[in-house]
């Protein structure tokens, strides 16, 4: 790869390329398109959605892809973690099932909570796609361990592609449910967040073309969804779980579940998104 090309790629990442087109008309087509997905449409894995401390069903599906595989690595990665408790896809493993790890928040309000309630594997840390991988070095996260839950609402996508030195054997992390899936599209790094501001609504993370894309680099295949949450699992795996590999498209005809509420608060200041296959 020539330097020309190795510049316009940094560039883009960081000013993006590609607008999605406002038009109601199109959004309606596409409603139309993926309103009807749920979990009917899914696998197997997702007749075991149930709530523990997850959010959607979260809690159910590992646990059956857990049994499975029959995952001997019981640690786990999780940020942003919440309460640790709160809407976490690790809660039940910690408190039911002997796993151990750590959870990282960048709120100081909600780890102080976790403290207070005796919590003591989580902690102050705001991960991003240039410390990843020095966080987990510095809180000793083994090589290789069970599970990884990403649920940053910003640079979920970025943060993912940068951990170059750890290999957890499931990765569960959110994708935007609200944007157009015929490209692998993410917002720009380090220019979204959904809660920083009410302009800010519908402008972060990326949709599940993306992560798809991102997935198969990394040498992971789609398991299912889980309402929002993409699940992937190391390829050396996946045989276990009795799953018929399904191309991108298969996977958003079946598995993309459309959110009407970010649907109708995609970001109306029309920010450029980055369209990360004109970076391959």
């Amino acid at each position: 790869m020539n330097i020309f090309n190795i510049i316009r790629k940094q560039i883009i990442r960081k000013i993006g390329n590609y607008r999605i087109d406002l038009d109601d008309k199109i959004w309606a087509s596409m409603h139309k398109k993926y309103g009807k997905t749920n979990k009917d449409t899914k696998n197997y894995l997702n007749n075991f959605e149930m709530d523990v401390y997850s959010e959607n069903g979260e809690d159910g599906v590992l646990l059956k892809i857990i049994e499975k595989t029959n995952i001997q690595n019981k640690y786990f990665v999780e940020f942003g973690a919440w309460d640790g408790e709160k809407f976490s896809n690790t809660c039940n493993l910690r408190k039911n099932y002997g796993w151990e790890g750590v959870l990282f928040e960048s709120r100081w309000s909600r780890v102080r909570d976790a403290n207070n309630a005796g919590i003591n594997c989580i902690y102050l840390e705001k991960i991003d796609p240039f410390n990843i991988n020095s966080k987990f070095e510095k809180y000793d996260v083994p090589v290789e361990f069970g599970l990884l839950s990403i649920d940053i609402d910003s640079d979920d996508y970025w943060v993912w592609e940068a951990l170059n030195n750890f290999k957890p054997i499931i990765v569960i992390i959110e994708t935007h449910p609200g944007i157009i899936n015929d490209y692998p599209i993410s917002s720009v790094y380090g220019k979204s967040g959904c809660y920083k501001s009410e302009i800010n609504k519908g402008y972060y993370g990326a949709n599940l073309n993306a992560m798809c894309m991102l997935a198969r680099k990394k040498g992971y295949e789609f398991v299912t969804t889980v309402h929002y949450n993409a699940v992937f699992i190391k390829q050396d795996y996946f045989h276990l779980l009795e799953l018929p590999q399904l191309d991108t498209i298969e996977i958003i005809n079946k598995y993309f579940q459309l959110s009407e509420y970010w649907f109708t608060h995609r970001d109306r200041k029309n920010r450029k998104w980055v369209r990360l296959d004109t970076l391959e």
